[in-house]
């Protein structure tokens, strides 16, 4: 477990399973129980307070970590020169119709 959280930080993870799984999934499932009704905010307010607090190292741990996949990702497309340039073809299309009317 210890291997897999470390692997995560660095950003070695591929992006879609950082994204998807860790940031999405187990941000959720981590953030369930901050949706307790108030009284339970009342009560267990010393839990809660430390509750709070890992929340937020695990929120920042979960951002970076998929931030630094993201960033690997990155740089791996833009090594393999695979740019998605969807607007090209929309502007050809677009200049093609009005040169028609023109004319």
């Amino acid at each position: 477990m210890k291997k897999e959280l470390k692997l995560y930080w660095e950003g070695k993870v591929s992006y879609g399973l950082s994204y998807w799984v860790w940031l999405t999934l187990i941000g959720s499932i981590i953030s369930i129980p901050a949706f307790l009704p108030d009284p339970y905010w009342d009560v267990y307010a010393l839990q809660m307070s430390v509750y709070v607090i890992f929340l937020l190292v695990a929120k920042v741990y979960l951002i970076v970590g998929t931030w630094r996949s993201a960033e690997i990702y990155k740089k791996k497309k833009t090594k393999k020169k695979r740019k998605c340039n969807l607007g090209i073809p929309r502007s050809n299309k677009y200049s093609f119709e009005r040169d028609s009317n023109n004319s």
